[in-house]
């Protein structure tokens, strides 16, 4: 990055402010907090490094600042987002990029959003969104719990529009359940190789008593996280795995199948389970077109090895699937990298990550999707997502 574009040049602008997370950005705090993910360093070259930033407190209503710098045409997102990361990281510790969004629709034409969770100085998980349009730079950065009921809001200031009428709670955040504060989760992974457990012969999922379990389980390879403070990452692949998450209060504990367990902020399981299934910037989706079909329909198509387009058709027993349909399904299981999900009470958030992209399976269907299905057998939906989409979700635990 040339000199021309270092932001200690810069002004940089409070447009919408709250002083506990804002000062993340602004002061010259250390970086020791209760529980690192994993301890992580960028050379510093970034076009929102803000040590040399002048705040300007303009609204209380949320940790939102702007600055100007001067505009880099030609940059891909890619050199960018390596830009925005490393100067994250002279802020924040376990800076972990989640997704980058060429062109979104909520915000001015031909501007990149990018979103990275991580922990603030305090020890508490926070998700940071940063929009780079021309020469301006706007990032906002919240506490992973408020992150799905504030983003519709702070999107728009972010944007420079006004608020809506009547509110800004996120439609998505409203539709989706809410969790309990004392809760558990179970997670699991598995990687492509393993026998993968039907709908019908999976482990139970647990019920709700004084608290909430949570279950994540991964089929693939995964980054074993550590909570000593200052182990690196040990990246290891297995062929299944479980953890169990319970959360009481403002701790949560993560108890592994063969491990002591470790405590933890509660504010922290979000990134703690993108960092260990590994969720980060994927291809986006072309569109979201959904797959309906059965869990047994969609086992035999996880379970094929260098499908053709005939050999997906003849799996889903669906020989109608148009070609554009099979080709994008052959090309899902040919790039399988991992397989998992997140079961709490009766939800699941279940994701398919391949080499094209992340997937998301859908249950719980409406009579009208699934009337064609063979009957006794559970419908799922097959749909494109990406990895902003997933970190929301996610949060949502935190309700």
């Amino acid at each position: 990055m040339s000199s021309a574009s270092d932001p200690r040049q810069a002004r940089w602008e409070r447009t919408d402010a709250a002083p506990d997370e804002a000062q993340h950005l602004g002061d010259d705090t250390a970086h020791t907090v209760g529980h690192r993910i994993s301890p992580v360093t960028h050379k510093v070259s970034s076009v929102c490094d803000p040590r040399q930033a002048r705040w300007e407190r303009v609204d209380a209503a949320a940790a939102i600042v702007r600055a100007a710098v001067p505009s880099l045409p030609g940059a891909t997102p890619e050199a960018l987002l390596a830009d925005v990361t490393a100067g994250l990281t002279t802020r924040f510790t376990c800076v972990l990029p989640i997704d980058v969004t060429t062109g979104p629709r909520d915000a001015r034409r031909g501007s990149v959003r990018f979103l990275h969770a991580a922990v603030a100085p305090d020890g508490e998980g926070v998700a940071i969104e940063t929009l780079l349009h021309g020469g301006e730079v706007t990032c906002w950065v919240c506490p992973a719990q408020r992150y799905a009921a504030e983003r519709a809001a702070a999107r728009r200031a972010m944007a420079g529009r006004p608020p809506q009428p009547g509110g800004n709670a996120d439609p998505a955040a409203e539709a989706r359940p809410t969790i309990a504060p004392v809760n558990t989760w179970k997670l699991s992974q598995h990687c492509p190789a393993a026998q993968v457990p039907t709908h019908d012969t999976a482990e139970p999922r647990p019920t709700v008593a004084t608290a909430q379990t949570w279950i994540l389980t991964q089929h693939g390879p995964t980054a074993q996280v550590p909570t000593d403070h200052t182990a690196e990452p040990r990246p290891t692949v297995a062929t299944a795995q479980t953890w169990v998450l319970t959360r009481r209060g403002p701790t949560a504990r993560i108890r592994p199948d063969d491990t002591a367990a470790e405590d933890l902020p509660a504010s922290l399981l979000p990134l703690w389970i993108a960092a260990t299934t590994r969720l980060g910037p994927r291809p986006a989706p072309a569109d979201r077109r959904m797959l309906i079909t059965t869990r047994p329909a969609l086992d035999r198509l996880l379970a094929l090895s260098g499908p053709d387009e005939a050999a997906v058709r003849t799996a889903l027993d669906d020989r109608e699937l148009p070609a554009d349909d099979a080709a994008r399904l052959a090309d899902l299981v040919r790039g399988l990298v991992r397989r998992w999900q997140l079961d709490w009470a009766s939800n699941r958030l279940e994701i398919i990550d391949a080499t094209s992209g992340l997937w998301h399976v859908r249950t719980g269907l409406p009579a009208a999707l699934t009337s064609e299905l063979p009957a006794g057998e559970t419908p799922v939906a097959l749909a494109r997502t990406t990895a902003a989409d997933v970190w929301h979700d996610l949060t949502l635990t935190l309700g």
